[in-house]
């Protein structure tokens, strides 16, 4: 043994050895897990026969039954691989035939039993292993790829209808597999599963399998707006696209991507309305700034200083701030005020994602003479309002934190700017504001401390880093 690792002859590790070893357990527990699946629609868990959740409900434990099996899944992968197409292949046809028939007991369980064969695909792909793959390996990822990819096409034909949450989610869950995998700037494109795509789908290149995410990306957020775990983890995916080098400025070329710059409005995305009911409350509209940080990335690829192009993407939040502003000016208006609050709160949100993304100081600029002096006044007077209510406060403290951040050095303003002393002027009113406030309110409910206070805290400390980093 030498440093801790045992090894064996010709330095073979002791690992690659015990996965020689596991090659006929890890079939044997695959087949067995399938075969499971494939009765019952479920995979074996300890519940018994008269507990009646689904197990599909249970995110923990899917989530440890993929682990393990995106390991032993790659074991004897040919017959992994065969067996998951043959069971596919078979509940994909009964589903197909039931449709027809309309929802039924016998449909619910051809959707179960493909949610799992989804999962279980995407994970045996994303248990794909460098240099223990071969072409041969790639090849079979792709015949399971074009069947996920295949079904997905007629699960989203039939969402204007009826759609199938669990499933959708397998799809996603699926989809991030693929993209760690197959998607980005280390991956080899003459891979096999690239061949099997443009034989198949006519996926002939990555720009081409992009388009297939981003249709998936605005199917989901046009049609599932009402499910937050859908929207939530539609838009991560998103993200995570927005994020490698090569493949975001892939993106920024696909009509979908210019689609969803062009037009993130409710009329498109109704999850971004103030009412749409995924939840009833106003947390539901956090997931907008995981939006709106992708979509400030996908701007930036191509903006450089270009104001015009800038202030277009802003229409929909100048427009937004115009209306709750004559709201909030009107002291007499008291009938939409609950609808100013939501508004006021999506706004926060999505202006703190765009914030994050703009992180070189000509995007800040153009962000900050936009926001400066037209509606910082709005959000004061909104916490002049509702400075008790923390679902308020926060995510407006929480954008003038993230202005205070000083990114790859975007808040090192020229010495002949003034814009330095007047970001520092907002956040000093802002802090004035909420703090002058909060003091009134007296004893505070120990399990209200932490959201009352805590986002004014943090805002404090970086208002000083801030003091500090500006000239």
């Amino acid at each position: 043994m030498k440093h801790g690792k045992a090894t064996g002859p010709d330095n073979i590790s002791v690992e690659l050895i015990l996965i020689e070893a596991l090659e006929d357990f890890g079939i044997g527990k695959v087949r067995h897990l399938l075969n499971k699946i494939y009765d019952t629609g479920q995979v074996p868990t300890n519940l018994s026969k008269d507990q009646v959740e689904d197990p599909l409900d249970d995110h923990g434990m899917i989530a440890q039954q993929l682990e393990q099996l995106s390991t032993i899944g790659r074991c004897e992968y040919e017959k992994t691989c065969s067996l998951l197409v043959q069971l596919f292949d078979e509940s994909a046809q009964r589903y197909q035939e039931r449709i027809s028939s309309g929802p039924s007991a016998e449909l619910a369980i051809e959707e179960g039993r493909l949610t799992w064969l989804v999962y279980i695909i995407g994970s045996v792909i994303g248990g794909r292993v460098s240099f223990a793959s071969t072409d041969e390996h790639d090849a079979m990822d792709g015949e399971l790829v074009c069947r996920v990819l295949q079904l997905m096409n007629l699960t989203d034909s039939r969402l204007a209808q009826v759609g199938c949450e669990k499933l959708d989610l397998a799809i996603l869950s699926f989809f991030e597999q693929f993209r760690k995998i197959y998607v980005g700037d280390q991956v080899q494109k003459t891979s096999k599963v690239y061949r099997r795509l443009s034989e198949v789908l006519g996926l002939s290149d990555e720009s081409m399998v992009l388009s297939v995410f981003i249709g998936k990306i605005i199917t989901n957020l046009k049609f599932w707006g009402r499910s937050e775990q859908i929207i939530s983890k539609t838009l991560q995916l998103l993200s995570d696209l927005s994020v490698g080098y090569s493949s975001v400025r892939k993106l920024v070329k696909l009509d979908a991507v210019q689609f969803l710059l062009n037009n993130h409005t409710s009329e498109h995305f109704p999850f971004l309305g103030i009412n749409n009911g995924a939840g009833g409350g106003p947390g539901d509209m956090r997931c907008r700034t995981t939006f709106y940080t992708a979509l400030g990335r996908l701007l930036l690829v191509d903006l450089g200083e270009d104001e015009e192009r800038f202030y277009r993407f802003m229409m929909p939040l100048t427009s937004h701030f115009e209306t709750v502003g004559g709201l909030l000016a009107n002291s007499n208006v008291s009938v939409n005020m609950e609808d100013a609050k939501r508004s006021l709160i999506g706004l926060a949100r999505d202006l703190r994602g765009i914030t994050f993304a703009f992180s070189n100081k000509t995007s800040y600029m153009m962000l900050f003479d936009w926001f400066y002096p037209s509606y910082t006044p709005v959000l004061q007077r909104a916490v002049e309002l509702w400075f008790h209510d923390p679902t308020v406060t926060t995510p407006i403290l929480k954008l003038f934190t993230e202005l205070a951040q000083n990114r790859s050095q975007r808040l090192q303003f020229d010495v002949s700017s003034p814009n330095g002393i007047l970001l520092f002027r907002e956040i000093s009113k802002m802090i004035c504001c909420y703090g002058s406030r909060i003091l009134t309110i007296g004893d505070i409910p120990k399990d209200r401390i932490y959201p009352m206070k805590y986002p004014f805290f943090k805002l404090n400390f970086l208002f000083f880093t801030f003091h500090i980093c500006i000239n």
